[in-house]
């Protein structure tokens, strides 16, 4: 067995390849119900927040969404000791993802976290970790430099649904879509290594679709809450980086594959 194939043989880890998404999108729906009852979500409109809500300490969804950064960024670290194991791609743009999100949620209501120069390095430390595991899985094969594509996509989209709770959008319906999503994402990545040849194009333009679908979902609340013209910013921006998160790693690993054949469908 060659280096290439024994990296990227998933006939056994693919549900372990599928799980992130799916782990994302339940556990940060459970957080919106958490905050909301389901029978007080308003729907195609701002669910009010009920005022004891406001008031209290949200220690328990901030411990759900902690809690699922450990998991996330505890399963890219088996992942990397395994020596970056195909199916911890996934888990590692996952981990990255969550973590910036987290970041920015704590950044909200001020000027910066520690110090801009430090907030920063934070970011171009994301970065190069993404760069870093997409270079690994392109130089390896097709199919590992798609799952890096899957994976970030995936959370990034499901991370601008879960921005419509904030306010003054307020859209809970919104990012409730995040548990279907998340799971559509987990059967899409299952398909992908389970399915051969031709088929997977098929998947990451599915994929594709679904991520663009979700993020002009998010749109859609912000344009409710603001204006048009804020929510076309918001996809044009927002859609930038989903395109060059997906792209850039199909990109890499094709031109990089062009000594092997066949690349993306038998790998």
């Amino acid at each position: 067995m060659t280096n290439e194939q024994r990296h990227t043989d998933l006939s056994t880890d693919w549900v372990l390849a599928a799980l992130p998404p799916l782990l994302f999108g339940l556990v940060l729906s459970l957080l919106v119900a958490v905050l909301v009852p389901l029978r007080s979500v308003v729907w195609g409109a701002a669910t009010p927040l009920p005022r004891p809500v406001v008031g209290q300490t949200v220690w328990l969804p901030a411990a759900m969404l902690g809690l699922l950064l450990v998991v996330l960024i505890g399963g890219a670290l088996v992942g990397l000791w395994r020596r970056c194991a195909a199916w911890s791609h996934t888990w590692s743009t996952a981990a990255v993802v969550s973590v910036a999100m987290a970041l920015s949620i704590m950044a909200d209501d001020v000027p910066y976290l520690i110090s801009p120069f430090v907030d920063v390095l934070i970011m171009v430390a994301l970065v190069l970790a993404l760069a870093a595991v997409t270079l690994v899985a392109a130089r390896r094969s097709m199919t590992e430099a798609a799952l890096v594509a899957l994976g970030f996509v995936s959370i990034f989209s499901l991370v601008a649904v879960f921005s419509a709770v904030a306010s003054p959008m307020l859209r809970m319906d919104i990012a409730l879509i995040m548990a279907p999503a998340g799971l559509a994402f987990a059967a899409l990545i299952t398909a992908f290594l389970r399915w051969q040849s031709g088929a997977r194009w098929i998947v990451l333009a599915l994929t594709a679709v679904l991520a663009g679908a979700l993020i002009w979902t998010y749109a859609v609340g912000v344009a409710s809450a603001l204006s048009a013209d804020i929510a076309l910013k918001f996809v044009r921006v927002l859609g930038v980086i989903a395109a060059v998160g997906f792209l850039a790693p199909l990109a890499l690993g094709w031109l990089l594959s062009l000594r092997r054949r066949p690349a993306l469908g038998t790998a």
